[in-house]
């Protein structure tokens, strides 16, 4: 099983948080921009991926999952804020963090990419404030509609 948290920006400022399940989105949440005109590139994202055979069965669970391993994930995201904080080099990317010793055995991983060079220079900033609200973060997700 592999569950992936998102949170990206995009070039009209808006921003994306979500979970996938299986390569299957299952929980969002948006935030759109006030950059004036709608632009749905992405300018930045970070994602946690874990895979493993102990995760959340079901997509409700998983934000608990993530909360309740609150520590583990928020210092391996602080971590990763660490080791880009003189920004992103645009032929390394996207930049790959393992973190050690997952919850319940889980193979986890912060991904991150900036398509600019400036925001590469800012990632380190967008991390810490993901990690910072982690918790928040996922509070607000909701299940995703289909229509």
């Amino acid at each position: 099983m592999r569950i992936t948290f998102y949170h990206q920006a995009r070039f009209d400022g808006g921003r994306r948080t979500g979970i996938s399940v299986d390569d299957d989105d299952a929980l969002h949440y948006f935030e759109p921009g006030d950059e004036g005109d709608h632009d749905p590139r992405l300018l930045w994202y970070v994602d946690v991926r874990c895979e493993g055979d102990k995760l959340p069965a079901q997509p409700r669970q998983v934000p608990e999952w993530f909360v309740n391993n609150e520590a583990f994930f928020v210092e391996g995201l602080r971590r990763t804020a660490a080791d880009i904080e003189l920004g992103l080099d645009a032929e390394l990317w996207p930049f790959h963090r393992q973190l050690a010793d997952g919850p319940q055995g889980a193979r986890c991983s912060v991904v991150v990419l900036a398509v600019r060079r400036l925001s590469g220079r800012e990632m380190a900033a967008n991390i810490r404030a993901l990690a910072e609200n982690w918790k928040p973060i996922l509070e607000r997700l909701a299940v995703l509609e289909v229509r």
